[in-house]
């Protein structure tokens, strides 16, 4: 038993040896590689950018919204209490006179 397991482990450590031998050797990359590499990654960036300035500008438009409204609705209620206390003043002087 022990010899086989010598046996396995000597030509285990021979393939792992010949398969470190083949290893593929990275060619350096072309001119064209790079250009297209760098492009691939400015339209990453780009895209990154657009997605946050919409979603930037979604939040700001939420947010002038929310602001609008409230200006809206105490413009109304001004409007209301102005006006109820106009025909109140109109309801008086027409009682004095």
């Amino acid at each position: 038993m022990k010899k086989f397991t010598v046996v396995i482990s000597v030509i285990c450590a021979a393939a792992m040896m010949t398969l470190s031998g083949c290893e593929k050797k990275e060619e350096p990359k072309s001119d064209l590689q790079k250009a297209t590499e760098s492009l691939n990654k400015a339209a990453k960036d780009t895209g990154a950018a657009v997605e946050k300035a919409a979603t930037d500008a979604a939040a700001a438009t939420k947010e002038a919204a929310k602001d609008v409204k409230e200006a809206g609705e105490k413009a109304a209620k001004d409007a209301a209490a102005a006006t109820e206390k106009a025909a109140k003043d109109l309801k008086e002087a027409t009682e004095k006179k």
